[in-house]
């Protein structure tokens, strides 16, 4: 039976704990018990154990042995500005995109929390439907008939769902069911109910790909989808060939892989005929193109900001040894999200009444079929290899890169293969991600390794270094590099 659904737990799943939401949620229950029950704090605790490993919820023990005011309670323990514990996860944004089944969540809080937790992680336009707890009779997990109203709601069978969940008790009414599920975290599955365990929500994607495809049926199940990325930085630079399409990170002066670049020039035979794909291209970009590694450029600006023009590039665009295509921000991020669409262009209005339709003539306007009017039709754009610079990863790729985050996101989902270069590499991180380890192929350690571009809070740009090269070039391009790679940063 064909896969149609994921659904997700909502609280500690699709956001970390360390947000501190249900830590909220549970002090607010706390308040509650001990008003309406007259229980002291202490007492409230270990009622909520009891009414936990007994009913599965605090409500479900209210329900069977109180007369309470039920959507009082409900009302009192999710009235919370959820905004000021989750914020917009971009790489949970791009995990939920990668999935090509139709998304919903099923909480044991109300539906009406549930949205508001969705649109504060900015990944509300994913879901079709949360299914809160009024909507199944006020049963809650780990009750089975809970799961079979949540199952006629959604309009779906068991064996067409995918479950993903934090308990692993949660999970089991799931299994009987023929869901396939999906353990985020580390809680022991003592019964056999859980056919993957990730780490985090974010490997989730990796999973319905192994499930979606059918070699992958055959792995063992509760394998875990991470892995250790860690290399060292000659080998990742082993990864770009000749010919590829190379896509550098950061934007302007700001978090640029120079590190990588560099050991792509130390290589005994560098990769050539290369098609650079920039955001922003700057004194990285600008070294490629000064070593001929460079056939064809695709940005939508190459400088060094203050310090003047890229001297390399300016250079070879001026002989005409270079092939440059136009590109805007609006042309880069609708061809990089029509390719994580998997459609061929995105429509945009970005270039209507601009010259920029004269200078790219292979960009077509089109009708929209449903309003008429026109749009442009911005080509899909992949990559190769993409390169980016973080602040902090982990050995399976997870990254936190801080500050702008320019379309390293999207360059990191639409390549081939990722290198994530690091100021600090640690064993695992928590809290919020910008980049999802999922597609990554290599880590590497490489502290300074923006430098002399900034990589906020951890130093400058190197003004200095960048005005020294904007001098020396394109004259003095050979005896820069040679002294640039001869350099310890």
């Amino acid at each position: 039976m064909a896969l149609k659904f994921i659904i997700f737990d909502l609280d500690d799943t699709l956001y970390s704990r360390e947000s501190g939401l249900m830590q909220e949620v549970g002090r607010r229950i706390q308040i509650w018990l001990c008003h309406h029950l007259g229980l002291t704090w202490e007492e409230a605790v270990a009622l909520r154990r009891e009414y936990f490993y007994r009913y599965g919820t605090t409500l479900g023990g209210l329900i069977a042995r109180h007369n309470v005011d039920v959507h009082d309670y409900l009302a009192f323990v999710h009235d919370i500005p959820v905004e000021e514990y989750v914020r917009p996860d971009p790489a949970l944004e791009a995990m939920l995109a990668s999935i090509p089944l139709r998304k919903a969540i099923y909480t044991n809080a109300t539906s009406e929390y549930g949205w508001r937790v969705l649109r504060a992680l900015g990944v509300a336009d994913h879901f079709e439907r949360v299914i809160g707890i009024e909507e199944v009779g006020l049963r809650n997990k780990p009750y089975p008939d809970a799961y079979e109203r949540m199952l006629a709601r959604l309009g779906a069978r068991g064996p067409e769902c995918i479950m993903v969940e934090d308990s692993a008790r949660n999970l089991r009414p799931a299994k009987a069911l023929g869901m396939t599920t999906v353990l985020v975290g580390t809680e022991p599955d003592e019964d056999g109910d859980v056919d993957f365990v990730v780490g985090s929500v974010l490997e989730v994607g990796q999973v319905v790909a192994r499930v979606l495809n059918p070699k992958a049926q055959s792995q063992k199940p509760k394998s875990r989808v991470s892995t250790d990325k860690v290399a060292s930085l000659a080998d990742a630079a082993a990864l770009v060939h000749d010919g590829d399409t190379l896509a550098l990170g950061g934007m302007t002066l700001y978090r640029r892989p120079v590190a990588f670049v560099r050991a792509l020039l130390q290589r005994e035979q560098p990769p050539r005929d290369l098609t650079l794909l920039c955001f922003t291209a700057g004194f990285e970009s600008d070294l490629l193109v000064g070593a001929g590694l460079v056939r064809r450029v695709r940005t939508c600006y190459f400088g060094l900001e203050a310090f003047g023009l890229a001297p390399m590039f300016t250079q070879a665009a001026t002989a005409g040894t270079l092939e440059v295509v136009e590109e805007t921000e609006a042309s880069l991020a609708f061809g990089l999200r029509a390719t994580l669409a998997g459609v061929g262009f995105m429509p945009g209005r970005g270039w209507l009444g601009t010259a920029m339709l004269k200078v790219r003539p292979d960009v077509q306007v089109i009708t929209d079929p449903y309003t008429g009017e026109e749009v442009v039709a911005f080509p899909a754009i992949a990559c190769d290899v993409a390169v980016i610079h973080a602040l902090r990863a982990d050995r399976t790729g997870n990254a936190v890169l801080g500050g702008n985050l320019a379309v390293d996101v999207e360059l990191s989902l639409v390549a081939e293969r990722v290198i994530v270069t690091a100021e600090e590499v640690v064993e695992r991180l928590e809290g919020p991600l910008d980049l999802s380890g999922i597609p990554v192929t290599a880590v590497v350690h490489t502290p300074r390794g923006a430098w002399p571009t900034s990589c906020y809070p951890l130093y400058p740009v190197g003004g200095e270094e960048l005005l020294r090269y904007a001098e020396s070039c394109p004259g003095g391009f050979e005896e820069y590099l040679i002294g640039l790679l001869a350099q310890r940063v």
